[in-house]
């Protein structure tokens, strides 16, 4: 019953006697409206006449207490007979049929032992739950017991080992509980034992216990029918499978053939999620026992069954069942077995799948797991087995492949590169191979590759790193990374070697007949080749710049020796520019500072021979190498950089010096400065002072020593060394002595040190010289003839030559090669000798160079000339030289010594043997030249020697009819300055005449050679001129009859000649335009004298109205000569006048406008914008008094109108006024 007791007083909840209970039992509970009697909750639950939903208050009142105030739990844990009193009649509650209040009740129960926390009353209910369970024979009504121990075990560890120590019987009652059909009961009662096997549990444990749960729990799993029970009984197994002896019992137990694996086997078929995972996770557990016996229990896993059941699992996106399926996977794939039973094969399938999956869910880390399991069956499934069934198979791996590379995660991408690295086998490929997908993915590795290499992370981080770092045998995941992708070009190498002569191994493809189409084994092994060059080899050098990883030199070295021997031809350029770019002194520099394996240590020594090979046949083709060895190469125990503290210090063998030597040599001639010069001296010292001279050293060694001298001389600023002094007179005999070619070295430092060496200039200079220059002789590439001025330009070998041609003393080199070198090297030396002048910028340092030039070639001349022997090729190239100079010479005066190489030249010219037709060109070019100079009193020296000269009067009457254009035009040339030149002697007698043909005169000027047009043009000009009055010159013969030496020409022909000068006119080149008006202008005057009549018919030729709008129409308006042009044409063919009035000089009588030619309104529109578009003020003065006699005459012609229009600016012209053109063409 309920009292309530209000007034001053809080009402309270009590039974009858209240009034006797201590006031101390009673409580205030903050979720409860009034304070609470202890003893009145007991006294209700107690009560029997209450039925549960009576007592339920009383329990939540209870259960209220216990938790919230600590004032309760303070007084009932004084009081353990109180509270105990308690427990027990909360227990009594348990044997109710409300499974409700059972479980409210459950939960008070646990509640109140862990607040009070008492071992005591932990006793006093475990004492009463082992009296009920060995005494009752029911085991239902034992049920909530069983519920109220598991939750205890649950919630107190304590219990668990006080269980284990002191309760066996309660044990052995619960294994024999296990037996009972009632599957929940044995639910609750493997939920005790899940709970009860914690910390050192198997210490506490007697063995027949444990013996008995783990035969019982096998059984339960084999006959399990509820979900409850089986999910237990795995919970349980999964704490059993943690401890050796439970495991070795499990997996040697079989109860009439049920079995562990069996039972496991079965949980797998389930399909079951939850039951799947847990399997799955126990196997895991089996096979990573942590007390050592997981390796007994992995060969019985692998021989049952279950693999093929785990693979099946694989199917699914549950990322737990897949995490744990893969740690069962780790520790079986690594065993012989898993292989030998097929496993592999059966699950590569399901391992790709799965990599898919994860992939499309971007889970790196099951996906570098599964990656990496991939990568063991690769590498241990056996070659007599095939581990994919068919093609489609292999490109299915490639593609996971290439999408892992492709993830944007280093550690996904490195296990795709050992993947890549493991699949490259002939029998995981099958045939045909696909080389196509295998280049595909390699190409994209490699741009992975050089996309992190360049990075700005990695580009600042290279200066950062500290000299001389050591990384010893690996290091990060980036050095195995590249180490991996290194291996992977070897497995390709090995991969062509076993496919090379197997024709079922390339893909057929169908071709033409006679298509000499190359296989896919041939295109894959060009893709490996120019890949590991431009790809593989740099990639890994680069990482060896930052680090000193020895595993990852070992695989440099077998690559580049497979590759090498792969295609010989072709590594041996790949291998010398990387040994250029110092790949062999890195090499060494590692291979010396760290210890490395018998078998790196051989593969990095046959590396290094390998290179040293190379290096030897591109530049040593005389001198054989030595017999050196890969052991030869692995005694090299010392840096090249320390080399000159070690040699002071120890004494080295002669062959070790040797290669030394070899490897100083060849960094250096690769501009790879390895040491400074005065270190390299100390080298060098140690050899002369060792040895006596050269003779005991071999050819070889003799090569390397004497450019390493010159080295070291350039480096240490042209000083010497006391031993050098010493050893430089038998140096000097021996380079003057011994043929070039067995000691040169194509290098700066040779050229510089034979010629700024006092010593050696006088004697060996000369002979590098031409040995560089012969370098430069050879047929080109491109096709281009050797030793031409375009290509020699831009040569690096001339540039070298053209920075030293600023001292003088190589001048003097390069031009003693004209007497003793082939016509090759003395072309080459004549173009760099002219190149150099466009190099020069200071007009006074280009002037100095050009008369230091021209001084000596002029020396070089009188000594040929003098000695009088064979050197034609030398004295055409000494001439056009000495030419060269004088045309880019400011000053033209002549001198004495120029007068005397001209009296050698036109002697030797003159004289009647053979030469070369470039020789004699060249010859008479220098006369032509020098009689068409500024200074008239040295031209007419000259002239006057060759018109005194009958041998060359002879020669120049045979050139001027030769078939040769350059010839025979230098000779017109040159036959037109004498012509002049004897014209104002009167009292001149000359030898004899020379004798020209200029009939048909159709065919003379009918020619397609611009220069020799030019010098016929000019003669033809120079004839009426002088009204073919000469005493140097007489036709051959004439048409006239009868002949008149003053007219020569017919009229016929000189109409032929007019006409033919018309056509020149109006033609682009400038040249010709020019020297046509001057020969018109000639012919002009010529006919006023001997025939007037045909000139004023020429003059009114139909043609010429046409020839003048044309020519307005076309001049250059900014170029003078062709202003200059224009006005002359104008000048002869538009007005009369007196035809010998110079038009620039305003001299003759006046003109008139000719009547008879018919201007028409567009010639006059054209010759008035001619006038009108002249910028005075920046015409030169003879062209401004040519327009001012030209404005005149035209102003004298203009009709009425047009002349009032534009009278104010014409009267500017006149007055040389500058006035803004007009932009319109005026019209009439």
């Amino acid at each position: 019953m309920y009292l309530h007791v209000t007034g001053n007083m809080m009402s309270l909840l009590y039974v009858e006697d209240h009034a006797d209970h201590t006031p101390s039992w009673i409580f205030t509970v903050s979720t409860e409206s009034m304070p609470t009697c202890v003893a009145c909750l007991v006294s209700i639950l107690e009560d029997p006449t209450k039925i549960p939903v009576q007592k339920k208050p009383a329990l939540a009142s209870l259960a209220n207490l216990v938790q919230q105030s600590s004032e309760a739990v303070t007084c009932l844990q004084g009081n353990i007979a109180i509270t105990s009193h308690c427990l027990l009649t909360l227990i009594e509650l348990l044997q109710l049929d409300d499974p409700v209040f059972v479980t409210e009740a459950l939960d008070v129960c646990v509640k109140v032992i862990g607040k009070i926390k008492s071992k005591e009353l932990v006793r006093l209910v475990l004492d009463l739950i082992q009296t009920e369970v060995t005494s009752n024979k029911d085991c239902r009504a034992l049920y909530p017991l069983y519920l109220l121990l598991g939750r205890l075990v649950h919630t107190l560890s304590s219990l668990a080992v006080l269980m284990g120590q002191d309760f066996d019987p309660l044990l052995q009652q619960l294994c024999l509980c296990l037996t009972i059909p009632d599957e929940e009961i044995r639910a609750s009662i493997v939920y005790i034992f899940v709970y009860l096997l914690v910390g050192d549990w198997p210490t506490r444990l007697s063995s027949h216990i444990h013996r008995q749960i783990i035969q019982e729990v096998v059984c339960l799993l084999n006959t399990a029918k509820t979900q409850g029970l089986l999910l237990n009984c795995l919970g349980l197994l999964k704490k059993l499978v943690t401890n050796g002896d439970s495991l070795e019992l499990l997996m040697k137990l079989n109860l009439e053939g049920v079995t562990l694996l069996s039972i496991l086997k079965k949980l797998l078929v389930s399909k079951k999620e939850v039951q799947q995972i847990s399997s799955i996770q126990i196997l895991s557990t089996i096979l990573q026992n942590p007390d050592g016996h997981s390796s007994n229990y992995t060969g019985a896993i692998v021989q049952s069954d279950l693999m093929e059941f785990l693979f099946e699992c694989l199917h699914t996106r549950n990322t737990t069942q897949t995490r744990h399926i893969f740690q069962c996977l780790q520790p079986l794939c690594q065993l012989e077995q898993f292989y030998t039973k097929c496993h592999s094969v059966y699950g590569i399938e399901s391992i790709l799948r799965s990599l898919e999956i994860l992939a499309d869910m971007r889970n790196y880390e099951l996906s570098e797991e599964g990656l990496k399991i991939l990568a063991t069956f690769l590498t241990k499934q056996p070659s007599n087995v095939p581990l994919f069934i068919n093609a489609k198979m292999v490109q299915f791996c490639m593609s996971v492949i290439s999408r892992g590379l492709k993830q944007q995660h280093p550690m996904v991408f490195s296990a795709s590169l050992s993947v890549l690295e493991a699949i490259i086998r002939k029998d995981h490929l099958l045939l045909p191979v696909p080389f196509e997908e295998l280049e595909d993915v390699i190409r994209h590795c490699s741009k992975i590759f050089w996309a992190k290499a360049n990075s700005p992370e990695v580009i600042t981080a290279k200066p950062n790193r500290p000299k001389g770092k050591k990384t010893g045998h690996g290091g990060g995941k980036e050095q195995s990374d590249i180490y991996t992708y290194c291996q992977t070009y070897l497995k390709c190498i090995r991969l062509l070697k076993a496919c090379v002569n197997d024709p079922k191994a390339s893909v057929s493809t169908f071709s033409a007949p006679n298509v000499n189409k190359r296989t896919s084994i041939q295109r894959f092994q060009d893709f490996l080749q120019n890949s590991s060059a431009e790809d593989c080899l740099p990639l890994v050098m680069n990482e060896l710049d930052q680090t000193e990883d020895v595993r990852l030199l070992g695989a440099l070295s077998e690559l580049t020796c497979q590759l090498y021997e792969l295609d010989t031809s072709f590594m041996t350029s790949v291998i010398h520019q990387l040994c250029v770019n110092g790949m062999l002194t890195r090499i060494l520099d590692i291979h010396t500072q760290h210890s490395t394996t018998r078998t790196t240590k051989s593969m990095v020594g046959d590396c290094i021979l390998v290179m040293c090979q190379v290096l030897h046949e591109s530049s040593n083709p005389v001198h054989p190498l030595p017999a050196w060895t890969s052991d030869t190469m692995n005694n090299i125990q010392y840096k090249i950089q320390d080399l000159p503290r070690i040699i002071l210090q120890f004494s080295l063998k002669m062959e070790t010096k040797d290669v030394y030597l070899f490897l100083l040599y060849h960094a250096f001639n690769n501009d790879e400065m390895i040491l400074s010069g005065s270190d390299l001296q100390i080298v060098l010292d140690d050899f002369c002072t060792t040895k006596i001279g050269l003779e005991e050293l071999s050819p070889l060694t003799k090569k390397h020593f004497i450019f390493l001298m010159a080295m070291a001389f350039c480096l240490n600023r042209d000083a010497q060394s006391e031993q050098e002094e010493k050893f430089i007179t038998s140096l000097s005999k021996f380079l003057t002595e011994c043929p070039v070619e067995k000691w040169y070295t194509h290098h700066l430092a040779i050229l510089r040190w034979s010629c700024q060496h006092q010593q050696l200039q006088k004697t060996c200079a000369y002979k590098v010289a031409e040995a560089w220059l012969m370098r430069l002789c050879g047929p080109q590439e491109d096709g281009e003839p050797a030793g031409t001025q375009d290509w020699v330009r831009d040569h690096p070998d001339v540039q070298a030559l053209l920075q030293l041609c600023r001292e003088k003393y190589l001048i003097d080199v390069l031009l003693s090669l004209f007497l003793t070198s082939n016509e090759a090297v003395i072309r080459v030396t004549q173009n760099i000798l002219c190149s150099f002048t466009a190099e020069v910028t200071d007009p006074e340092e280009r002037a100095d160079y050009l008369f230091y030039l021209s001084e000596h070639t002029a020396d070089w001349l009188h000594q040929i000339f003098l000695d009088k022997g064979q050197h034609d090729a030398g004295l055409e190239a000494l001439l056009s030289l000495h030419l060269f100079c004088k045309q880019h010479t400011p000053d033209t005066s002549v001198s004495t010594s120029d007068i005397k190489i001209l009296y050698h030249v036109t002697k030797f010219s003159a004289c009647n043997t053979i030469k070369p037709m470039s020789l004699l060109l060249t010859c008479f070019q220098y006369i032509q030249i020098s009689v068409q100079g500024s200074d008239t009193a040295s031209t007419h020296r000259g002239l006057s020697l060759l018109t005194q000269n009958e041998d060359m009067l002879e020669r120049l009457e045979n050139l001027c009819a030769s078939t040769d254009p350059a010839l025979s035009s230098a000779a017109l040339s040159i036959v037109v300055e004498m012509v002049r030149y004897t014209s104002g002697l009167p009292q001149h007698q000359c030898t004899r005449p020379i004798k020209i043909d200029l009939l048909p005169i159709s065919q003379y000027l009918n020619t397609d050679h611009p220069t020799l047009l030019l010098a016929r043009l000019d003669l033809l000009s120079t004839l009426f001129q002088h009204q073919f009055n000469s005493r140097m010159l007489t036709l051959a013969h004439t048409q006239r009859y009868p002949p008149h030496p003053a007219c020569p020409f017919t009229s016929s022909e000189i109409r032929e000649v007019y006409l033919y000068l018309q056509q020149l006119v109006l033609q682009e080149m400038l040249q010709a335009k020019t020297c046509s008006v001057q020969c018109i202008q000639s012919l002009f005057c010529y006919l006023h004298t001997v025939d007037p009549r045909l000139e004023r018919h020429l003059k009114t030729h139909p043609w010429n109205c046409l020839m003048l709008e044309v020519v307005l129409q076309t001049y250059i308006a900014g170029d003078e000569e062709s202003v200059y042009c224009t006005i002359l044409l104008i000048q002869q063919v538009l007005c009369e006048q007196d035809p010998s009035s110079q038009l620039v000089t305003g001299q003759g009588p006046s003109t008139q406008a000719v009547s008879g030619l018919g201007m028409s309104p567009q010639l006059l529109s054209l010759l008035l914008d001619f006038l009108l578009k002249q910028d005075m003020p920046n015409h030169s003065q003879s062209i401004m008094h040519g327009l001012h006699n030209l404005t005149k005459k035209v102003m004298k012609i203009l009709p009425g109108d047009l002349l009032s229009k534009h009278r104010e600016v014409l009267t500017a012209l006149l007055q040389g006024e500058d006035q803004t053109p007009i932009s319109t063409s005026p019209t009439s």
